[in-house]
Parts: structure tokens; C-alpha cells; sequence
């Protein structure tokens, strides 16, 4: 959290007030959580609140007066109590930023699809890879006595599918 909440405005991802209606969580229970913020929301005095299927099957936006608050995404129950996460104040379980980062990278690597998260995401990616910056093992990985023979069975294999489906790039 305290990356959320920065003292150095270069290594803030949410700058003004605005950006923190961005709030995404992972749930094994979608549709019981819904519900639940849902009639929270309402309690607290809130207006046309709504609850409803987002983009992503399995993803859920929850918005106050036409404005997304959050967005609920569905793990199943033991994918979700095998995520990284670490305590922050609160109370809060925040995912581990190296496990949010693989979520970033295929942002980045899928420009077509995702072409549209760019301008919010980015700023983002950039400030988590400056607190947070990726450690690259650039030593070889150590491989066992048959992992020559395997290697070269795998390509084998690949090389034959390529040859009857594919377009080699």
C-alpha cells in the first residue's frame, strides 16, 4: 500500500482522486460479493448503484451513479487462496507486484486487444517498475543429463505441427 500511496509523485500510479474508482479485486465468490457491496452501497445512502458482467467473462463492474467504482474478478477457490499477497494497513491483502506485473506484460504484449488500457495502464506499469523493478537471471538455466534428448524431441514434434498448419513468421 505504501506504493499506492507514495510520497514521490513520479512513483505514484494513482495520482488524483479520480484514478482510485480503478480498484480490482479477485473473488472465489463473484456474485455473493456483488450483491454485497452492492447493498452496502445502497445502506450508505448511495444512488443507482449497479452491478453488472464487464468486459472480461468472469469480471464484474460495480459503478455508483454511472461512474465504475470497481471492478470483481472471479478465481476459482484454490487458484485464489494460492495468490501472493502481503498485509498492508487495515486490514487490506494486496497482490505481490511481481504477480500484478504479469498481468501488465501481456497488456503490453497484446497492443490489439488492450490497445485501449494504454493511456491508464502505463503510467502505472512504468512508476510499479520503478519501485519494483524486474531482477533478470541472465545466468544459463542448468539442465539435467537428458535435457538434450528432450530438447530435441520437443522441437521435433513443434517442427512437424509447423510444417502441416502454420506460416512460419
Amino acid at each position: 500500500m505504501a506504493f499506492l500511496t507514495s510520497s514521490s509523485p513520479i512513483n505514484a500510479p494513482y495520482r488524483n482522486p479520480d484514478d482510485f474508482n480503478d480498484i480490482e479485486f479477485y473473488t472465489p465468490e463473484p456474485h455473493s460479493d456483488l450483491r454485497d457491496l452492492c447493498d452496502l452501497l445502497k445502506a450508505d445512502g448511495h444512488q443507482n448503484v449497479q452491478a453488472r458482467d464487464a468486459i472480461h467473462p468472469g469480471t464484474f463492474t460495480i459503478s455508483v451513479e454511472f461512474n465504475r467504482v470497481c471492478d470483481i474478478t472471479f478465481v476459482p477457490r484454490d487458484l485464489y487462496s494460492a495468490i501472493p499477497v502481503k498485509k498492508y494497513f487495515q486490514g487490506l491483502k494486496v497482490v505481490e507486484p511481481w504477480f500484478v506485473m504479469i498481468d501488465q506484460l501481456r497488456i503490453l504484449c497484446d497492443p490489439f486487444t488492450s490497445h485501449w488500457k494504454l493511456d491508464r495502464m502505463l503510467p502505472r506499469i512504468l512508476a510499479m517498475q520503478r519501485v519494483f523493478p524486474l531482477e533478470f537471471n541472465l545466468q544459463p538455466m542448468r539442465k539435467g543429463k537428458d535435457s538434450e534428448v528432450v530438447d530435441l524431441e520437443c522441437l521435433k514434434t513443434v517442427l512437424e505441427l509447423v510444417k502441416e498448419t502454420c506460416v512460419v513468421i
